[in-house]
């Protein structure tokens, strides 16, 4: 059972996260469960890594599949010049 106070609690902790190149988490998908997950994701302080102007970022989301890999589910847009970026809001159904 995916127990969304615990996700929305995980997720709101990657949010204080800053420099970490990949966070993991872990939640167990409930076929009967009718829960939306609204969540926003942002950073603050990113280093400069384009040679002209500031960075670029943008995020993914991966699910990893039954066979243990992992596969790229969403993409975030990408914020120019940016390195403190808010991207928009995201609905998980």
């Amino acid at each position: 059972m995916l127990n969304v106070s615990k996700l929305k609690t995980n997720l709101l902790s990657f949010l204080l996260i800053i420099a970490v190149p990949e966070i993991h988490v872990i939640a167990e998908e409930a076929s009967s469960q009718k829960e939306t997950i609204e969540i926003q994701f942002g950073a603050n302080n990113l280093d400069k890594k384009d040679i002209v102007g500031k960075s670029d970022p943008y995020f993914t989301l991966s699910k990893q599949s039954d066979g243990g890999e992992f596969v790229k589910i969403y993409k975030s847009e990408v914020i120019k010049n940016n390195l403190s970026p808010i991207w928009k809001r995201l609905v998980i159904r």
